[in-house]
């Protein structure tokens, strides 16, 4: 297992465009919702929502709408979920349509700092790794603090394998990009003529992948909260041997999956 770096990320700094962070954010949702990958979260999610006995989600770090999104409908039919919140330090409400169950908090939400108004299994997709250390347990200690259930999931690792494949999503962006949803000749000329999206998409993988939490580091963030317990695992899709990792944070001792 490589060692933990948390280098910087380009979308996480305040001063990057939004013009190019909302870009890149659509391409990484399109690109998912094309393989479908997170589809195998479902039974997970399903699972989870029985065990905490929520039947609303409080997606955290939701961008431009990300895989929780395009799973809804699959939740709602389950009969699992009636309660969609979305939420993002930097909201991209140009992205999502409002529609019954569904919605996008206007507020720049903290995760470890989550609106007192908002209840639910919270879910981080994708984006636990974005978190330093410190911050990341913040995250943890505020669920806690809270008694609300909390759930990580992350197709990416901290190894070789994960890198590369994180450069053919790039490249399979690439390739996609005119069928994408906000295809304009702004993304014609900062994708082809002047590659700077492929580029920074890169190296968004490459470092989202060295910046990822083990179990062991998931559980020591845990263990420094009193009375807090976890569940993890691995969920296995048929997409390129890619696998998404999970980590459960009870929100309380009657939350936990049998």
């Amino acid at each position: 297992m490589l060692p933990r770096l948390h280098l910087f990320e380009f979308m996480d700094l305040e001063f990057f465009p939004a013009s190019m962070r909302r870009r890149m954010t659509d391409c990484l949702r399109d690109v998912e919702a094309f393989t479908g990958l997170f589809n195998w979260a479902v039974p997970l999610i399903v699972e989870l929502l029985g065990a905490s006995g929520r039947r609303s989600i409080v997606d955290l770090g939701t961008g431009s709408g990300g895989p929780i999104v395009r799973l809804f409908p699959k939740l709602v039919a389950a009969g699992a979920l009636d309660d969609l919140v979305l939420t993002d330090l930097y909201p991209n409400l140009e992205a999502i349509v409002a529609q019954p169950g569904l919605r996008y908090d206007p507020r720049s939400v903290d995760a470890s700092a989550v609106p007192n108004d908002l209840h639910g299994l919270r879910v981080l997709c994708n984006s636990f790794h974005h978190m330093p250390p410190d911050l990341a347990r913040a995250v943890l200690a505020d669920a806690h603090a809270k008694g609300e259930p909390l759930l990580v999931l992350e197709a990416l690792n901290r190894d070789p394998f994960a890198m590369v494949a994180s450069v053919a999503v790039a490249v399979m962006a690439w390739i996609l990009m005119p069928f994408l949803q906000r295809f304009d000749v702004g993304s014609a000329l900062l994708w082809w003529l002047v590659p700077v999206v492929p580029v920074l998409l890169v190296w968004e993988g490459v470092v989202s992948c060295l910046r990822c939490y083990t179990r062991g580091e998931f559980g020591r963030m845990v263990a420094t909260l009193p009375g807090a317990t976890y569940e993890s695992g691995i969920v296995q899709t048929v997409f390129i041997g890619a696998r998404i990792r999970w980590f459960y944070l009870n929100g309380s001792a009657n939350t936990r999956l049998t």
